[in-house]
């Protein structure tokens, strides 16, 4: 058996947020030959099956980039919140900064700032659900907070990237886009979630293929058994990547899992 683990935006969906015929087909027939595909995502739960319903199948997942994973029955086989008072006090600071929008993902719900700002209208209609915007005071009430999301600059970004991950060890920062910045526990990251996956269906890490776009998506790669970018990834990642493929616009799923050899 094949576990075959897939980041979302910019790899399974297009430009469009469809999952196209030729790429849905393939996957389709890799789960009638036995195989698992399993989605790993920043994205909630919530959020990543708006995009799985497309398929029309029950899968594993792994959302907020591995720091929850449930099976395909939406069974929990790992959790790992962020810190609560580390959480809160990053909440805080980030709510006297203009510039920036911060988002809290606790479990199945998504809380944002009041009042909504524009950002984060653009990510409701990317993930097609909404979020409930809080008064940041109302965030002592959670416990518990799986995801910190910040949306902004990316100049702001790249500098709390740089402030947060000096002063928070405890903590794990990575951009999933220029103007994305997200916040996990340490020890949460997409290559930890391969490994709890394959662990948990007894499968060996060799037996496993990955696809990604972007660099919150690069410790992935390169723990799978085979690691594929997309073409539409940074040109900077493609330097590193010995195995790319045609871009989410052109099937690159697909491309690869029509020669997947079982």
């Amino acid at each position: 058996m094949w576990i075959i683990f897939s980041d979302i935006d910019g790899t399974l969906i297009n430009d469009k947020l469809e999952i196209l015929p030729r790429t849905k087909e393939s996957i389709l027939k890799e789960v009638k030959k036995g195989n698992l595909f399993v989605p790993v995502s920043a994205r909630s739960p919530l959020a990543m099956q708006t995009v799985i319903k497309q398929l029309g199948i029950k899968c594993p997942l792994s959302a907020f980039n591995g720091a929850l994973i449930l099976n395909e029955e939406g069974v929990q086989i790992y959790s790992k919140p962020l810190p609560l008072a580390e959480a809160r006090e990053i909440v805080k600071e980030l709510n006297d900064l203009t510039s920036v929008t911060w988002n809290i993902y606790s479990d199945l719900s998504w809380l944002t700032q009041k009042p909504k700002t524009q950002a984060l209208l653009a990510e409701e209609k990317i993930v097609k659900l909404c979020a409930k915007a809080i008064d940041v005071s109302e965030i002592e009430n959670l416990k518990c907070i799986h995801k910190v999301l910040v949306m902004g600059p990316k100049n702001i970004l790249d500098e709390l990237l740089k402030i947060y991950s000096q002063r928070y060890s405890n903590l794990y920062l990575v951009k999933s886009k220029d103007t994305l910045l997200e916040i996990v526990a340490s020890g949460v990251e997409k290559a930890d979630s391969i490994k709890r996956v394959s662990d948990y269906y007894h499968v060996e890490i060799s037996n496993t293929l990955a696809f990604g776009d972007n660099y919150n998506d690069e410790r992935m790669l390169k723990t799978v058994g085979k690691g594929y970018l997309m073409g539409n990834a940074p040109e900077e990642l493609k330097k590193h990547y010995p195995y790319i493929t045609a871009d989410y616009n052109h099937d690159g799923i697909a491309e690869v899992l029509e020669n997947l050899e079982n």
